[in-house]
């Protein structure tokens, strides 16, 4: 028994070579480090803008109260935690015998 040889499947044929246009080959268009530089040049200016525009009204000061704020409300803890540590602070310093008040 010898296996039988199967050629393989034909490529589907893109759009390009249907039209016989196999040979045209599509160029990345090329941009020289000058035009790279002006794109720097430009972001580094607009960021340089957008910085000063926040200085002159006051964001990063509103900004960093708004955030002390924050801090200062997460730093105690909630209501029912305080509650929580009363109640067992009253536990500790209550005598033996004695149920503490709630």
């Amino acid at each position: 028994h010898s296996t039988p040889v199967v050629p393989p499947a034909p490529r589907m044929a893109s759009r390009f070579t249907r039209a016989g246009a196999s040979s045209v080959k599509i160029k990345a268009p090329e941009f020289g480090t000058s035009f790279y530089a002006r794109v720097a040049g430009f972001s580094f200016a607009a960021g340089a803008c957008m910085e000063g525009f926040m200085i002159k009204t006051g964001f990063y000061d509103k900004v960093t109260a708004l955030e002390a704020e924050r801090r200062d409300a997460l730093s105690e803890p909630p209501a029912w935690v305080k509650t929580l540590q009363q109640q067992k602070k009253d536990e500790v310093s209550a005598p033996s015998g004695e149920t503490p008040r709630t």
